[in-house]
């Protein structure tokens, strides 16, 4: 699949549901795609507006191991020379309390 079409609209709301899926197993393929497939400009600000970035921080947050390594990857696949994403993470991870 092109990563024009992973990063839709669709397959990006897909992907941030599975990031909070009770079945533990679905998120850390789903933070592993969103590292893989969202790095540049485009595709990282369509999947900080499918709500990538607080699901990313909730796993980071409440995962397990594996689970927070795919989300630290993934944030940084996000916010790679993207300073509003980034800014998104630091006011989503205070609002959260998660960063302090």
């Amino acid at each position: 699949m092109p990563r024009q079409e992973l990063c839709g609209a669709a397959t990006l709301g897909r992907l941030v549901q599975l990031l909070a899926s009770p079945r533990h197993s679905l998120a850390q393929p789903a933070a592993r795609v969103l590292a893989r497939t969202c790095a540049g400009g485009p595709q990282q600000d369509a999947a900080a507006a499918a709500g990538a970035v607080p699901a990313l921080v909730q796993l980071l947050r409440s995962g397990e191991r594996g689970q927070q390594e795919a989300a630290v990857a993934a944030l940084a696949a996000l916010t790679d020379g993207n300073e509003r994403v980034r800014l998104l993470c630091l006011v989503g991870g205070a609002e959260d309390g998660a960063i302090s």
